[in-house]
C-alpha cells in the first residue's frame, strides 16, 4: 500500500484472524453521501480480509509456517486463497513483522514488503467512552 498506512490486525485463541488496512488522507464523508469518485478513492485505500490461520511446524520443527486464509476479503479474487507469511517478533515481543515468502511487483520493482504491527494496549479493564450527547431542537407546540 503505502509507507504511511494505518490498521490493526486481529488473532484469537480459536484460530481466527482479521487485517484491517487503511491510507490515511481520505476526505471524510457520512454513510449515504459521497459521490462516486469519493467511493472509489475510500476503496483504493482499503484493504481488509479475515479467515481461519494456521500455525505449523515443517522441516523437523525447525521451519514454523504462519498460513491466513482468505475467507472474506473486499478484493473478491482473493476470497479463498490461502497466503503464507512470514513472521518475527521484534521489540520483546511487542511489534509483529509480516512479510511474504515471495517477492511482490511493486511499482516495476520485485520487493518482499514487510508490515510492522504494534500490539494494541489491553482494552480488557477499560471504561467506554461516554456517550455523544444527543440534542433535541423543539419547534413551536412541541414538549
Amino acid at each position: 500500500m503505502t509507507k504511511s498506512v494505518t490498521g490493526m490486525i486481529l488473532y484469537t485463541p480459536d484460530g481466527y484472524m482479521s487485517a484491517q488496512m487503511l491510507i490515511p488522507g481520505q476526505p471524510k464523508f457520512k454513510r449515504g453521501e459521497g459521490d462516486e469518485a469519493q467511493w472509489a478513492e475510500a476503496g483504493k485505500r482499503y484493504f481488509g480480509y479475515s479467515g481461519p490461520y494456521y500455525i505449523t511446524e515443517e522441516e523437523n520443527g525447525k521451519k514454523e509456517t504462519l498460513r491466513h486464509t482468505f475467507q472474506v476479503c473486499n478484493l473478491p479474487g482473493w476470497v479463498g486463497d490461502v497466503q503464507i507469511r512470514t513472521h518475527r517478533w521484534e521489540e520483546g515481543g511487542e511489534v509483529l513483522v509480516l512479510g511474504s515468502e515471495e517477492p511482490t511487483e511493486i511499482k516495476g520493482d520485485k520487493r518482499i514488503p514487510e508490515l510492522k504491527w504494534r500490539r494494541m494496549r489491553d482494552n480488557s479493564n477499560a471504561e467506554p467512552p461516554p456517550p455523544i450527547p444527543q440534542i433535541h431542537v423543539h419547534g413551536p407546540g412541541e414538549p
